[in-house]
């Protein structure tokens, strides 16, 4: 395939049995973030920001999230991006994450390509057995877990086109290892046969996602909807006995009034559902930062989940240093519990918890820090982050 590029005349080629684009390039409509200038770019840009967070269960993390973007003609916003996150959280040792991600522009034809790798020892930090109404009577250092998880996943990536109402489809193959070793004195060591996926346990498989987005601003969200679903399929092979897999979702809303403290009503539900024998750590969960705060991470597990989470957004006042932005507070609400075959029929209560926090946004609003304290049945957390929980 030969290309020739024009952008002055009226000029053509001809060519005898040759198929020939004449479609114009159409240039991205700016979006207001400060990258915008880039569009237009063929060198590269270099973003090193610091990461700090803080959680009940996963303590103080702290790391770096550094980024490389290469552009290219007519390749908007970028031609490819590399993405590494090196972090440490304190919680029970040091618990590690590396992890790659890299997105390759028009890889095939209207396709682009994704790359994910991670090796991480955070993905699963406790386990409390399974059930609505587990209890957890002993020292909470009893169900600590430790496990490392290394991730494999390339895919594809079709994008319908710029926002808003932008919907994007991944597939692609899943590699993963994990090891849980059965230390003594935990709780994951007291079943008489141990639980399936504890110690060396790899998995190969498929997995799918598909999300429909029309937020006005994925930094800090006050009108719009997501739409979410994503599904994982694991087949006998490696460690794995048989097939299992599981499908998520969540759908989000955002509602705001044009008033003087800009009030916006966020709201969410999402769940997740297994099925097959699948490892212990692939089960439906809800409690912990993502889900439902006020309760231990991974509080309850079972074969399916549901959750739903509320957050009334407004602004207190502008700031002006040390950036341009905005400081605000928020009222907040989640709610959720697991469906387990073997939980008794009382077991069918949700779990809640609520409480209050803070938010500051800079960069035209394009990143938000938040601060929360929740109130649940387990505990009263602070909860530090980049941008709000969803």
């Amino acid at each position: 395939m030969t290309r020739f590029y024009d952008a002055r005349g009226e000029n053509r080629f001809d060519a005898h049995k040759t198929p020939i684009d004449e479609q114009p390039y159409k240039r991205p409509a700016p979006t207001g973030a400060v990258t915008d200038r880039y569009i237009i770019d063929w060198g590269m840009e270099t973003i090193a920001l610091p990461v700090v967070s803080y959680s009940p269960d996963l303590g103080a993390y702290a790391g770096l999230f550094y980024t490389r973007i290469y552009h290219g003609y007519r390749k908007a916003p970028y031609a490819s991006q590399h993405a590494l996150d090196l972090g440490v959280a304190a919680s029970a040792g040091v618990k590690p994450l590396v992890a790659y991600s890299g997105k390759f522009r028009h890889l095939l034809q209207g396709l682009d390509g994704l790359l994910q790798m991670e090796y991480s020892g955070t993905n699963v930090i406790r386990f409390n057995g399974f059930g609505n109404d587990v209890a957890v009577p002993r020292a909470e250092s009893f169900y600590e877990v430790e496990q490392a998880q290394l991730l494999f996943a390339p895919a594809l990536s079709w994008v319908s086109g710029e926002s808003p109402g932008t919907l994007t489809v991944i597939g692609g193959p899943l590699v993963k290892f994990t090891d849980t070793p059965l230390h003594e004195g935990k709780f994951i060591a007291t079943y008489e046969t141990p639980l399936y996926g504890t110690e060396a346990f790899g998995q190969i498989g498929v997995g799918g996602e598909l999300v429909y987005d029309t937020r006005d601003n994925v930094g800090h969200t006050r009108r719009g909807v997501r739409f979410r679903l994503s599904g994982e399929l694991y087949p006998k092979l490696w460690d794995v006995e048989s097939t299992f897999g599981h499908v998520a979702g969540d759908a989000s809303a955002y509602l705001s009034a044009s008033v003087p403290t800009l009030p916006t009503l966020a709201l969410r539900v999402g769940g997740k559902t297994v099925r097959g024998a699948f490892p212990f750590y692939e089960a439906a969960t809800v409690g912990g930062p993502d889900n439902l705060r006020g309760f231990r991470e991974d509080r309850f597990a079972g074969e399916s989940a549901l959750y739903g989470n509320g957050e009334f957004r407004v602004r207190l006042t502008r700031l002006r240093f040390p950036s341009p932005g905005e400081l605000g507070a928020f009222a907040a609400v989640d709610a959720g519990r697991v469906f387990f075959d073997a939980d008794p029929e009382e077991a069918d209560g949700w779990h809640i918890g609520t409480g209050v926090g803070l938010w500051i946004s800079f960069l035209k609003l394009r990143a938000t820090l938040s601060a929360a304290v929740m109130e649940g049945e387990d505990l009263t957390g602070l909860y530090l982050r980049g941008g709000f929980m969803f």
